[in-house]
């Protein structure tokens, strides 16, 4: 079995392209947890990014390598993606930012009545459970208390006769 240096040399240019698009990947994931600043988010897209790299080279090595991994295709990745990320990530990195921080602008503005909402309604619930104990009292003393009868009627006889509370 003879060593074809045309299709070996294909392949290496096509793990050098594949790694350059990674590095473009993970540029978008690096400027979308940069843009953000939330910690499960940049942990989510790193977990996502590596089962997608893993993933990406299992495949590359299934359909390209006949099945084989061998060592020039990690090499070929590894140099595409460093290559991206040493030169035109400079370039990329801030239109991604710029791109991920428009689309943050965009969101607070159209979220901006929601959660206006939800901070109103948050307050009213505050204010609803003050007044709803207020109301609980009330009921305690209007109908629990006075729901027996006469008693309640006598009791309100008698404070209409002496001008006070009968005791």
């Amino acid at each position: 079995m003879g060593v074809d240096i045309p299709t070996q040399a294909a392949l290496f240019g096509q793990g050098v392209l594949l790694g350059a698009l990674l590095g473009l990947v993970y540029d978008v994931m690096r400027a979308a947890r940069r843009a953000t600043g939330c910690r499960w988010l940049a942990f989510l897209l790193d977990l996502a990014f590596w089962i997608g790299t893993t993933w990406t080279l299992f495949l590359f090595a299934l359909v390209r390598g006949d099945g084989r991994i061998q060592v020039f295709y990690l090499v070929a990745l590894a140099l595409g993606g460093g290559g991206y990320l040493l030169t035109l990530s400079r370039l990329t990195m801030p239109v991604f930012l710029g791109m991920f921080r428009l689309l943050g602008r965009l969101w607070r503005l159209f979220t901006t009545p929601i959660r206006a909402a939800g901070r109103g309604a948050k307050k009213f619930s505050e204010k609803r459970k003050k007044h709803f104990q207020n109301w609980l009292a009330w009921y305690k003393i209007n109908v629990l208390y006075n729901s027996a009868g006469d008693r309640g009627k006598e009791r309100a006889d008698h404070e209409g006769k002496t001008g006070g509370i009968g005791h």
